[in-house]
């Protein structure tokens, strides 16, 4: 979990001049995927209950 809130702490920074930071997080996301996805899931459960 604390990958994740790393990530957002990534994302939220301002990266256009550094193409390869960039590139980087967005690979970490790519490799987060499947707990972003049941994170999700469990989000979208709870909403439906």
């Amino acid at each position: 979990m604390y990958e994740l809130r790393d990530l957002r702490n990534e994302i939220a920074q301002d990266y256009e001049s550094n193409d390869q930071l960039a590139i980087n997080i967005l690979n970490n996301i790519f490799e987060l995927k499947n707990e972003l996805e049941k994170i999700l899931n469990s989000v979208n459960s709870l909403i439906e209950k």
